[in-house]
């Protein structure tokens, strides 16, 4: 940027400070003051607490003329569009997740909001028990009423975690676009999602990943969700094989889950990868599932819907001409010509 031995050591600093990652919480219990739930008041967001991210630049800016000069010099030859956000996964409770601090990227607009495409995002998944003294607020974020048909709750709490980042970027701070409007398609977009899920801080049994040890009972989750109280298998590779397997079945258009596989392809460039411990569990390569995609049109008795084969064949064509947009970068069509494919 500059040869100056000052200015050299100035953006050193900047960077220190600016691109530095916010240290998560150890645990639940040392982190519920600011935190607040997403006010989609949607299925799939309930039980998400989340909390605004500072941003240091912001008071930087704010220094004096020269120092506002410096740092949007910085800011504008930021090359990362790398951000890493911390999930704390407390059974019952819901998903609490801390952004390490975003930058304002160089974009559109101002230096507030990050540009419209993202590279990765890190996301490390720690598994808690949800402590004893908690407010009715957190309790119960996650409810267990599991009827035939219905998702997990705590992996539609992902998916609301996933659509939320689609609507608002890196720590859900936009807010400049309409998130209620079925016919607008998401402002961000992401190539890759690495999701590391570590192994559990404290020293529960955590004989379910999904059920806090305090109310488990063998029987309280049916037989769909074999697996996750296998104390055979590690909690986090318990985890990390229920959220593969339900991406599974939104990349392969289970027909429950048909209008919320939709959103990952018109978002998602590249690919999503689980990480346990450190090490690679599983690759999904969102291109790959959407060549491999069937013709979804087929009626509950086998016979052909026409309805559902023609919005089908219409968000395809769509679709496939938006990844190629995204491949090169190019600002993108925000209307979806198919809201949605069932329903």
């Amino acid at each position: 940027m500059t040869e100056s031995p000052w200015l050299t050591l100035m953006y050193e600093i900047y960077g220190r400070v600016i691109c530095s990652a916010t240290k998560p919480p150890p645990s639940p219990a040392r982190d519920r003051r600011n935190r607040r739930s997403l006010p989609d008041g949607s299925r799939d967001t309930q039980g998400i607490f989340y909390r605004t991210p500072d941003n240091p630049a912001l008071s930087l800016l704010r220094v004096n003329r020269q120092v506002n000069e410096e740092v949007s010099n910085f800011l504008s030859y930021l090359p990362t569009r790398n951000y890493h956000v911390d999930i704390m996964c407390v059974k019952e409770s819901g998903l609490w997740p801390t952004w390490s601090i975003p930058p304002p990227l160089p974009g559109k607009g101002s230096f507030s909001a990050p540009t419209q495409y993202i590279d990765s995002i890190y996301a490390t998944l720690r598994i808690f028990n949800p402590p004893k003294a908690m407010r009715s607020y957190f309790r119960n974020g996650l409810t267990f009423h599991l009827s035939y048909g219905q998702q997990d709750p705590i992996i539609d709490g992902f998916y609301g975690l996933l659509e939320a980042f689609f609507h608002r970027g890196p720590g859900f701070t936009d807010r400049s676009r309409p998130e209620d409007d079925p016919g607008v398609a998401p402002r961000y977009i992401v190539k890759d999602i690495i999701i590391d899920i570590t192994a559990p801080p404290d020293a529960s049994k955590h004989r379910s990943v999904i059920v806090d040890d305090l109310h488990y009972r063998p029987d309280r989750l049916t037989s769909r969700y074999a697996g996750h109280d296998d104390v055979s298998v590690a909690p986090e590779e318990r985890l990390a094989a229920l959220m593969s397997r339900h991406l599974e079945m939104l990349l392969s258009f289970t027909p429950k889950l048909l209008n919320k596989g939709m959103l990952v392809y018109e978002q998602m460039s590249g690919s999503f990868v689980f990480v346990v411990c450190g090490k690679e569990y599983r690759r999904v390569e969102v291109e790959e599932r959407l060549h491999k995609l069937e013709e979804v049109y087929l009626g509950t008795d086998g016979e052909p819907d026409l309805d559902l084969r023609g919005r089908f064949e219409r968000w395809r064509r769509w679709v496939d001409e938006r990844r190629r947009s995204m491949k090169e970068g190019l600002d993108l069509s925000t209307h979806r010509p198919v809201q949605q494919l069932k329903g």
